[in-house]
């Protein structure tokens, strides 16, 4: 499960209603891959990120501490995402490298909703290169659980950050 950044107090005092959205698991595809993903939102979110002191974190400024700590900043993508086979719903990293799949996903059936995902790593490693194949969905549309404000659960993630991209995927610096 995500780490939580911050003390409770700066939960409420970044989020715009003080309420704390429903929380769902940040998931990164495992070594050995995934399958019977069905995307549920419309778009994905991107921004750039350090992966520093243990957890990722936003890249919030130019002159971060991470970037002072020398950690190169990059770009990961979100989804929000279900599994068919566990009826469990969660938010789907996606790696820089593996972007491509979607967009051409959305160029070609205008929504990332309903796509069903099967995710691998290059040569079954734990950091392996994320591959992602799409298709549409052998499910019928009204049996896909709606979409969740994901965007809401990490920018609460990371305190309020309100600096998410929906602008062609591309992350915020």
């Amino acid at each position: 499960m995500a780490k939580k950044i911050g003390e409770e107090s700066a939960w409420l005092r970044h989020g715009s209603s003080g309420e704390r959205p429903k929380r769902h698991d940040l998931y990164r595809v495992p070594r050995k891959g995934a399958t019977g993903i069905i995307i549920l939102s419309p778009d994905y979110l991107g921004r750039y990120i350090h992966y520093w002191g243990g957890r990722s974190m936003p890249h919030i400024e130019p002159n971060c501490p991470a970037c002072r700590d020398g950690n190169d900043k990059r770009r990961t993508f979100w989804v929000s995402a279900w599994s068919v086979k566990t009826n469990y719903q969660a938010i789907l990293e996606i790696t820089d490298a593996a972007i491509a799949s979607l967009d051409e996903y959305i160029q070609r059936y205008k929504t990332l909703r309903g796509a069903e995902v099967t995710a691998m790593r290059k040569g079954g490693r734990e950091n392996g290169r994320l591959i992602l194949l799409l298709k549409p969905a052998s499910i019928i549309e009204a049996a896909i659980p709606p979409n969740f404000d994901f965007r809401k659960e990490l920018e609460h993630m990371w305190c309020g950050t309100n600096t998410l991209s929906r602008k062609e995927g591309e992350a915020n610096e």
